[in-house]
């Protein structure tokens, strides 16, 4: 948004604590003095009158006149006069108080949907604008997107904007972002969820490098309840990247910006004109939505998802290219790079997972996110199931226990952790 100039006067006495600011309004005259029946109070100085000087400003320039019931004198430089015009960075003195008028920059308040009051602007992408704001029924903050013209134009976008915002109000699950309200302003759209404060997928390779299997183990099988929550409004997210899933402070996942951009057509105009190519939903899509599929299902984001889960594990996406075209062919057509060779570390039974998500026919992959999430919650991943042999009273105890001996917590008795073995 654009920032626009706004006139003060800042008052300040001698002593801590007397001061205010007051904005100055085109036009409008204002009455000066120690306890004005209307107008600025300057309550601490005594040497200032009850109503001691009118202000006016026009044109950007301010006016004081000194009333004629005033009793002391106004200082404007070496001068005592009646009435004087001032510009932003001048000053004034009356008593023992200076008055001297600046100028600061400001970003107008817009208010959305005759409900958000924008605060200031976060991001910018292909789509439109990511602002902070203020949700006024409630004060609380919200994130509010305002997408662009050319979008907003297309009767399609709007309708399964305003769609999916009726489908993930229903939505309470806390792996997907709350949505508030949508619609249309002025000549753009707009959407407001939840300010979600966290740190995104993006922002956690660029600062830690890439991440261990066991916390994105947990990050995947968060994000698979998140589609699982959309799954029952029979939505497909359709636009996950890394830069849309965020990991609390609580360490939980949250995914956000559920796509409205459904066809082919419509995603490459989105990254026509781009000067350098992004991290983007081209480095993440699958197979189905680039040949032109329009009955998409939650195989594909298990796809997407498999991809990102490939960038987190070995620091970049599937198909690191340079052109659009180059990695929409790339996802049709070609297998990544080997996740071992990129990152050693990460064990074959995961590598066989990732494989299987982005598996290029939809049969292949997993075919539910049910089933995604037992894989990911299995023994393996969370933990090893045991049981005690005497008193029969069954816990979950970490994988570094593996085959070692451990006290039952009820009756003392031994229990042998049986080894776990990866298997591809």
């Amino acid at each position: 948004m654009k920032q626009e100039a706004t006139l003060i006067l800042v008052a300040k006495g001698s002593q801590y604590g007397e001061q205010w600011k007051k904005r100055l309004r085109e036009g409008k005259s204002i009455i000066l003095g120690r306890s004005p029946h209307s107008g600025w109070a300057v309550n601490w100085d005594e040497r200032i009158s009850r109503e001691h000087a009118v202000l006016l400003l026009q044109r950007g320039q301010l006016t004081v006149t000194r009333m004629d019931r005033a009793t002391n004198p106004i200082k404007f430089g070496w001068r005592r006069p009646k009435q004087f015009t001032m510009k932003p960075g001048q000053e004034f003195q009356i008593g023992r108080t200076t008055f001297r008028m600046v100028e600061v920059m400001e970003t107008p308040k817009i208010t959305v949907g005759d409900r958000f009051t924008i605060s200031r602007e976060v991001a910018t992408g292909p789509l439109g604008k990511l602002y902070r704001a203020s949700d006024n029924s409630s004060d609380m903050p919200v994130a509010l997107k305002l997408i662009d013209a050319r979008w907003a134009a297309n009767p399609q976008v709007e309708d399964r904007l305003l769609q999916q915002t009726q489908d993930m109000a229903k939505i309470r699950e806390g792996n997907v972002v709350l949505i508030l309200d949508s619609g249309r302003h002025k000549n753009e759209l707009f959407l407001a969820t939840e300010y979600v404060v966290g740190t995104s997928f993006a922002d956690l390779l660029r600062k830690n490098g890439v991440l261990s299997f066991q916390r994105s183990v947990q990050f995947m099988r968060d994000a698979a309840r998140g589609l699982a929550s959309l799954q029952t409004q029979g939505l497909v997210h359709r636009n996950l990247t890394i830069n849309n899933i965020f990991v609390r402070s609580t360490g939980s996942v949250q995914l956000l910006d559920v796509g409205i951009l459904h066809t082919m057509s419509e995603i490459s105009e989105l990254y026509s004109g781009q000067e350098e190519p992004t991290e983007g939903i081209i480095d993440y899509i699958s197979p189905e939505m680039l040949t032109g599929n329009d009955a998409v299902d939650v195989r594909s984001d298990i796809y997407s998802l498999g991809c990102i889960w490939y960038h987190l594990l070995t620091g970049q996406p599937p198909f690191p290219l340079d052109e659009f075209s180059q990695k929409a062919n790339a996802h049709v057509e070609f297998s990544p790079e080997p996740i071992r060779e990129l990152n050693s570390q990460v064990p074959e039974v995961v590598v066989s997972i990732v494989d299987r998500m982005m598996a290029k026919d939809v049969n292949e992959r997993f075919q539910s996110t049910e089933e995604l999430i037992n894989v990911l919650s299995s023994p393996q991943f969370t933990g090893i199931s045991v049981v005690c042999p005497e008193c029969g009273e069954s816990y979950v105890v970490k994988h570094s226990l593996a085959g070692r001996r451990v006290k039952c917590k009820l009756c003392d008795s031994a229990i042998n952790i049986r080894a776990i073995v990866e298997t591809a």
